[in-house]
């Protein structure tokens, strides 16, 4: 199984003039094999933030990407 968040992220890029461009982040994840009976006490995914092409008069996207784990506590 397989989630995914979206969100946009205002001013995300800065531009030499002075203005900013937003960023899209999306949060995929999914159970890791082998993790507790049900699959859901840690989770595995990836922390994408995409900027668009022709943003600060570069046409170019600008993409971070970031793997993470989420843990349950409690």
């Amino acid at each position: 199984m397989k989630w995914s968040a979206k969100r946009t992220v205002p001013q995300w890029i800065p531009c030499p003039d002075g203005t900013f461009a937003d960023g899209q982040q999306t949060f995929t994840f999914w159970a890791r094999r082998g993790d507790a009976s049900d699959g859901l006490d840690r989770l595995s995914g990836w922390n994408t933030t995409l900027g668009p092409s022709g943003a600060c008069g570069v046409n170019r996207n600008l993409e971070i990407r970031i793997p993470f784990t989420l843990t349950r506590i409690g």
